[in-house]
């Protein structure tokens, strides 16, 4: 592999735990994912550092306020964002950044409300030129000199692909290659905001080659990117303590994730998505479903259930969709059994 990468946003990111008082411990890594909570017109103050040229994402979620991050750096204000996330979440992805400590801000949008809330921090270098692509793994880039990036993508049997490619500043067209060198799918700007989608890809196995270009005739050398191509992997493993991201392709499609539990051991699963209806299915090392859920999260698209799995082994969390819309999902598992 040519390159690599500091972390992977939203694959499997492990949790550092719970934050007991705020002025114990302010630094944060790329990696973390925590929970907290704030008092009532409170205010969090974290820190990173960051390298040269780093592009950072930061997720702030709650089910108790609505959250308002801002990011600082020596002591000015240089992003801010309310609601880019799911529902009223706050979510940021910044442009490459300059070395130094930066400071991240979490509040309400709102003085009079507070609340737990969870601070999710992920960063890499990006890459120039393309590169192989990584299934499941979301990737940042910036658009080489040539004005046009080749990406590599491999296949080992027949995949449905959601391709997502997310640009803040510029108008970029995604295309797909065959190993015949023959046009496969290409979009411009389904993914809405000028960003290039293309769902529900069906690719059998082989070599194909993805260009990411200008849509028009400009020169968008040094542009920031990031690129996606999710599948629905069933069989992934996910661990108490973290928070994924998957995607359901096709209608009638689930995802099925692999969660080992000792005995005793008290859970919480949720699962929300912006585009469908999510529902919960849990299945015991016997096959048999133990729980189901529909609605019981935040909003009627996230379902949510609390577990104490008495024996222990290895259980199946199923998320599918109920209707026929399907897209992006996020499944957070917490422990939370009494220590």
């Amino acid at each position: 592999m040519k390159h690599k990468i500091i972390i992977l946003l939203f694959s499997l990111i492990l949790w550092s735990g719970t934050a007991a008082a705020q002025e114990e411990s302010t630094r944060l890594t790329y990696g973390d994912f925590l929970r907290d909570t704030i008092v009532e017109g409170g205010l969090h103050v974290w820190e990173f550092e960051a390298q040269a040229g780093d592009v950072v994402f930061i997720n702030l979620q709650s089910d108790e306020f609505d959250p308002l991050l801002e990011v600082f750096f020596e002591g000015n204000l240089i992003y801010s964002d309310d609601d880019s996330g799911y529902m009223s979440d706050a979510y940021l992805e910044t442009e490459p950044l300059e070395e130094g400590v930066y400071q991240i801000f979490v509040k309400s949008a709102f003085a009079s409300d507070g609340g737990e809330y969870y601070l999710t921090l992920a960063g890499m270098q990006p890459i120039i030129g393309g590169d192989e692509i990584i299934l499941n793994t979301p990737t940042v880039a910036i658009l080489s000199e040539q004005n046009l990036d080749t990406w590599t993508l491999t296949l080992e049997a027949t995949t449905s692909i959601y391709a997502a490619v997310r640009s803040p500043a510029q108008d970029l067209l995604l295309r797909v290659f065959d190993q015949n060198g023959e046009l496969v799918a290409e979009d411009d700007d389904s993914g809405g905001d000028l960003n290039p989608l293309l769902e529900s890809l069906e690719l059998s196995a082989g070599e194909y080659q993805v260009v990411v270009e200008p849509a028009i005739s400009v020169d968008a050398s040094g542009a920031s990117y990031v690129i996606e191509f999710l599948t629905t992997a069933n069989g992934q493993t996910i661990i108490p303590n973290t928070l994924a991201r998957g995607v359901l392709v096709s209608v009638g499609d689930s995802a099925v994730w692999e969660l080992t539990i000792e005995e005793n051991q008290e859970i919480s699963i949720l699962a929300r998505s912006e585009f469908f209806d999510t529902i919960l299915t849990i299945i015991d090392p016997n096959g048999v479903v133990i729980a189901t859920d529909d609605d019981s999260g935040t909003g009627f698209r996230s379902a949510y259930l609390e577990l104490k799995i008495v024996d222990a082994g290895t259980y199946q969390i199923v998320v599918s969709s109920f209707g026929e819309n399907v897209g992006l999902y996020e499944l957070r598992v917490l422990d939370e059994t009494e220590s």
